[in-house]
């Protein structure tokens, strides 16, 4: 196992602590604090280690995607939701292309919307969910775009 992913994977056991300290906000955000930091230095030390594993994509991804299931369910908020129903959406059109073509794309537009979303779970303000929101609509029209120059390569 390497760094990027041991990191993932802590992050992973920190959800179960967060949801149980999602009522006390000052405790939940200090647990957040750490999840978003081990986010950063998880993806850090992937590219600067040259440690990038299709397992380390995907974990990152579940485990992202994990806690703001876990803030949807708590908060019962619209623009979560919203934001929770695109990323579900875009999860199965990754898992798709993977199927077929091996590879699993991300850029810094993938992370724009989830550090966006981050900012709203950590302040609780309607207005950031919606701006995670449209990032994840952005996202998705710049993942079909990528995905579009992807397969144009390969015929």
């Amino acid at each position: 196992m390497n760094i990027p992913n041991a990191i993932t994977i802590f992050r992973g056991l920190l959800i179960p602590i967060y949801a149980l300290l999602y009522d006390n906000p000052i405790y939940a955000n200090i647990v957040f604090a750490v999840f978003f930091l081990g986010d950063f230095f998880d993806g850090y030390f992937a590219r600067k280690l040259n440690q990038q594993t299709n397992f380390g994509k995907w974990a990152d991804k579940i485990v992202d995607h994990a806690l703001a299931l876990v803030f949807l369910i708590l908060s019962r908020n619209v623009w979560v939701l919203a934001f929770m129903t695109l990323s579900i959406i875009k999860g199965i059109a990754t898992i798709l292309l993977f199927k077929k073509y091996k590879v699993v794309m991300t850029d810094y537009f993938d992370k724009t919307p989830i550090v966006i979303f981050y900012l709203g779970m950590f302040f609780r303000y309607d207005w950031i969910f919606l701006l995670a929101f449209l990032g994840r609509v952005i996202d998705g029209l710049t993942y079909m775009w990528r995905f579009n120059k992807f397969k144009k390569s390969k015929s």
